[in-house]
């Protein structure tokens, strides 16, 4: 992708690489922009649209906030780690019925549960 919408604002390709590149460092809207790239990205190969409703709160919650280190924006991480986490596991492959499946699916549904997709031998 060339570019991406972060809340209201559109950001380059070089830009999000600076965002996915800023450590957190207890800003909660730096937390959330990680997610929300990657899970952007997971929707645009084709992952599953159920998670989108989730996006469009975590769009409103950024909107006009320019995401450090391209602005000075700033959020709580109390404020946004319900959404960082349903977005993780999202991006992980980890939200029951509406994940990126990054799991073999000839593998029992208990053991890649168990084993956190990692095959047994």
């Amino acid at each position: 992708m060339r570019q991406l919408m972060l809340g209201n604002v559109l950001y380059r390709q070089a830009q999000l690489l600076q965002i996915l590149a800023e450590p957190v460092g207890g800003n909660g809207l730096v937390a959330l922009a990680h997610q929300e790239i990657a899970t952007k990205l997971n929707l645009a190969l084709g992952g599953p649209e159920c998670i989108q409703p989730v996006i469009d709160q975590v769009d409103a919650i950024i909107g006009n906030l320019v995401v450090p280190p391209i602005g000075a924006g700033s959020l709580l991480p109390c404020n946004t780690s319900g959404y960082v986490d349903v977005l993780a596991k999202y991006n992980e492959g980890r939200l029951n019925g509406c994940s990126m499946n990054h799991c073999d699916e000839q593998e029992p549904r208990f053991l890649r549960e168990f084993n956190g997709c990692i095959r047994r031998r």
